[in-house]
């Protein structure tokens, strides 16, 4: 049967319309067109999809500015066409950065670190100093760094603008004015990360071998100017932090930097990993922000459906970049992020615990995606994900009792109501201990009254391998590969 997204007109029940918008903005807002219905309905198509033109899809494009002390002619003439600072600001935000600029100017020394001023500096400083900001910070470090602009189109966070308002419209019972279309309120702080610059989609690949970091990135308007480092550096400190780490449940030195070396790939390498990182969020954002792929049981467009799954990714990729960050510097609270990881995908339709958390299942995958990735990119992603792969099957070591054990390995386990013991594939097993070790964290009292969960628990060390939560490279990978599984597409039922 046909799917809809891609060839079918989408219906907008008239609960979502508001009598004070008309169909033009929402067709110019959005990129859209729109049909007036009888019954008051609309039937939509998004542009692209309208024209038949891939070429129109709103998306993510990478530019080099340079390398190293070399300017690209390009690349300057796209960091002339960026949305400017001062673009949707209010005065009192122009004067605190007017403030900032200030105080920074007054505080550099020449003992700051290149990360520190770039990140700061670029974020504030006025248009017409932006090209001269980064000769300046080009001219510094390590000779062959390479410049980057990534710029988001603006379109997609106007079609997540767009669905928040048709959200409000249906929940909040409100009519929805043109005033309030652009910037619509419903929850835009849950959203922070999915409008504007999506700077969070693009950390991971700076922070694939942390603690080291590859590079670092600074926001403007729909844009991130990132600098890939030559040499990876360091990100935590390789003496002890501060009074307050020593409070960590798991503080014996564990603040301090791991001893193995630089990360051995090559910048030309990480620029592979970049361009492809890129593409592939392109494709998310694009298939995330279509109204026309978020649909109800009927066909219709459902703004709840579209809400969920933005959030899902949004947090997703948060919590992506704080497991990466707090590598090497709080392990219990890497694992306790890679619980709430497991319940987003869960949550999203993404797998279950169970088959996330499969080493078979999950290492046939990659298997056969690592077969299918660029060789440069495959190169730089191997070492992270196989050692992720590693430390789940390292999870069977816990499962400590050999009596345990039924002849053909499976581990003997209460059934739910306590009257029996079964045999349980190791496989399987993994994803359920994990889950109860999950609940955990919402208290003990209703495992106490599981017989299933105390076995498990009576059967397991606890210990479970630091780079355990590493998967999140591999869950990253596994969607990006495939973003249609955050917007699965409609197939009409039979009649």
């Amino acid at each position: 049967m046909p799917a809809t997204g891609a060839n079918d007109w989408v219906r907008i029940p008239a609960d979502l319309r508001s009598p004070f918008i008309p169909k033009e903005r929402f067709e110019a807002f959005a990129s859209l067109k729109v049909k007036e219905m009888p019954d008051g309905s609309w039937k939509i198509k998004t542009q692209e999809d309208y024209q038949r033109r891939q070429s129109m899809r709103p998306g993510v494009r990478l530019s080099l500015i340079a390398k190293g002390p070399h300017f690209e002619s390009l690349g300057l003439r796209r960091l002339g066409t960026l949305t400017p600072i001062t673009w949707a600001i209010s005065k009192e935000q122009l004067a605190w950065f007017d403030d900032q600029r200030t105080q920074q100017a007054m505080a550099r020394t020449d003992e700051q670190p290149l990360w520190f001023r770039f990140v700061g500096e670029l974020q504030i400083c006025l248009d017409a100093d932006l090209e001269g900001k980064l000769r300046e910070f080009q001219s510094l470090g390590q000779d062959t760094d390479s410049l980057w602009l990534v710029e988001v189109d603006a379109l997609l966070s106007q079609r997540l603008a767009f669905m928040r308002a048709l959200f409000a419209q249906r929940y909040a019972n409100e009519a929805v004015k043109i005033e309030d279309f652009a910037g619509f309120p419903t929850a835009s702080d849950l959203m922070q990360n999915s409008s504007g610059s999506f700077a969070v989609y693009f950390s991971p690949i700076l922070l694939l071998n942390s603690p080291w970091v590859g590079g670092f990135s600074a926001m403007r308007p729909y844009a991130n100017v990132v600098r890939l480092l030559k040499v990876p550096e360091i990100g935590r400190s390789k003496v002890w932090t501060d009074l307050l780490d020593t409070f960590q449940p798991n503080y014996a030195g564990s603040a301090r930097a791991p001893v193995h070396g630089v990360p051995a790939e090559n910048l030309g390498t990480r620029e592979h990993l970049l361009e492809w990182w890129v593409a592939k969020v392109s494709e998310l954002l694009w298939v995330l922000s279509d109204p026309t792929r978020h649909l109800d049981g009927e066909g219709s467009y459902d703004p709840s459906s579209h809400l969920g799954a933005t959030l899902t990714v949004e947090k997703i990729f948060v919590t992506a970049a704080e497991i990466m960050r707090l590598k090497s510097k709080d392990e219990v609270l890497r694992k306790i992020l890679l619980f709430d990881l497991l319940d987003l995908l869960e949550g999203g339709g993404m797998g279950t615990y169970e088959s996330n958390l499969s080493y078979g299942e999950q290492h046939e995958k990659w298997a056969s995606l690592k077969a299918t990735l660029p060789e440069p990119v495959a190169r730089a992603v191997a070492p992270v994900v196989e050692g992720a792969f590693k430390a789940l099957m390292h999870v069977e070591d816990g499962f400590w009792s050999g009596s345990r054990r039924t002849s053909d390995g499976l581990l003997l386990i209460s059934t739910k109501d306590g009257t029996r013991r079964e045999g349980i594939a190791i496989d399987r097993a993994r994803g359920e201990y994990v889950r109860v070790l999950r609940n955990s964290h919402h208290g003990f009292g209703k495992i106490a009254k599981n017989p299933r969960g105390l076995s498990y628990l009576a059967s397991h060390t606890g210990a479970l391998d630091n780079s355990l939560p590493d998967l999140i490279w591999w869950y990253l990978i596994r969607l990006l590969a495939d973003p249609s599984v955050v917007a699965p597409t409609w197939v009409r039922p039979r009649t």
